[in-house]
């Protein structure tokens, strides 16, 4: 047990040694700017009175937090809409979103980035998620961006605590996180 909690810790290291050099890669190539800079708009979801079961495929399912995860996304962590509650599509969740966790109890779930791929799942955001609109590229470029350590530090200092003693990221400190300016003039800001 020892060998292997070793070993993840050593695979987590190197992906972290790796997503840092490319991030500072394309920065050295492209300079750094902010998300608002790229045009991104922060929305946050819904969080109605739902079940605590996944929904079917063919229901409607409000995502958990645990649906961001490790730059992956999980279409099964939902929670199930009840019949009774009519659904707001303005929060529905499509191929390509970028989506990032607002709250959590736990520090290291907190700003954590992935793009949905639900298919035909019928899925919206929870309130403890944003959705990162607006940016023009590829939304997993922008996915792993966020989560590089030099953005991951700046993530953990900006994080709040509520009253119910959740971790909390605002939406004005995701658009101020720094990212490559990947298709933008070669100016640099932070």
């Amino acid at each position: 047990v020892e060998r292997r909690v070793r070993m993840i810790k050593l695979l987590d290291d190197r992906v972290a040694s790796v997503r840092a050099a490319w991030w500072q890669g394309w920065a050295d190539h492209c300079g750094v700017v902010p998300l608002r800079r790229l045009g991104a708009q922060v929305e946050q979801g819904w969080s109605p009175r739902c079940d605590v079961v996944e929904a079917e495929p063919t229901e409607w399912g409000v995502l958990k937090t645990s649906s961001v995860s490790g730059n992956v996304f999980v279409p099964m962590k939902n929670k199930r809409l009840p019949d009774d509650v009519p659904v707001d599509r303005r929060w529905q969740v499509r191929d390509g979103d970028l989506l990032v966790v607002r709250g959590s109890g736990s520090l290291r779930a907190v700003g954590a980035a992935a793009v949905a791929q639900p298919g035909d799942r019928l899925l919206t955001i929870s309130d403890l998620l944003y959705r990162v609109r607006g940016l023009s590229g590829s939304p997993h470029f922008f996915a792993n961006a966020l989560q590089a350590p030099q953005v991951r530090q700046i993530i953990e200092r900006t994080i709040r605590t509520d009253a119910g003693q959740a971790l909390k990221l605002r939406s004005s400190d995701v658009l101020d996180l720094p990212v490559p300016a990947v298709g933008t003039d070669r100016r640099t800001e932070a």
